[in-house]
């Protein structure tokens, strides 16, 4: 799909080994300057109560974060970014830096749990956003939650944490993940963590896919242009 009909674009997609993330070293200044060629802003006004945010550890994924926050304040000017890490660190790219303790390779349900935004799309360190996106923000309007469909829908995948769901019930790509906070969604987003941290699967996505299964949501899903 070429890069600019597609909202994101993975930068790296790292192996996973069971315990930890291997990412490449990068260059910052380097891509901007290529991106910068390729993006065209079109957000038009602020938007309040509505952000957007990285979570990592590490940092070779902090600094992938720091690249993926310039790709989108190129596409949106006035978006809002806040980091959550366990990296001592400062850039102006981001409004507000907040530490994480989680401990393990998935610290993004502890970043949207905490986040102060009222409406948040959560993305992975490995994206570059190639449009404005806001309209994102207008969906949770009327669905608590949206997500981009997970590429994988193998039954092997789908049903190495639960054999019990149906198969129709969408596998979600947990890396593009808009949510409004409701005490509904607060205690998704918490079991959700609870259940990632007890399965020992290594992988978040069908953890995902069963506690919104258990907890009856049925998130909007967005098009498969939204990713690449």
């Amino acid at each position: 799909m070429p890069l600019e009909r597609s909202v994101f674009r993975p930068f790296y997609k790292p192996p996973f080994n069971g315990s930890a993330f291997i990412a490449p070293r990068i260059s910052i200044a380097t891509d901007i300057i290529y991106l910068k060629n390729l993006l065209r802003p079109r957000q038009t006004k602020n938007r309040e109560g509505e952000g957007f945010v990285f979570a990592t550890t590490g940092l070779q994924y902090t600094n992938l974060a720091r690249r993926a926050a310039r790709s989108l304040k190129l596409a949106m000017p006035k978006a809002q970014i806040d980091l959550f890490t366990d990296q001592k660190i400062e850039d102006p790219i981001f409004d507000e830096i907040h530490p994480v303790t989680h401990r393990g390779p998935r610290p993004k349900m502890e970043a949207l749990l905490s986040s102060r935004f009222e409406k948040t799309i959560y993305l992975d360190a490995d994206v570059v956003v190639v449009e404005d996106i806001s309209d994102v923000f207008d969906l949770l309007d009327t669905h608590p939650i949206a997500a981009a469909l997970g590429v994988s829908r193998s039954r092997t995948e789908m049903t190495s944490y639960r054999k019990d769901i149906p198969h129709a019930f969408p596998v979600l790509n947990s890396g593009v993940f808009a949510i409004r906070r409701t005490p509904k969604t607060l205690a998704f987003l918490e079991d959700w963590d609870r259940n990632y941290a007890q399965s020992k699967i290594g992988k978040d996505q069908p953890v995902l896919r069963a506690t919104l299964y258990e907890h009856q949501l049925m998130p909007l899903v967005l098009p498969l242009s939204t990713t690449c």
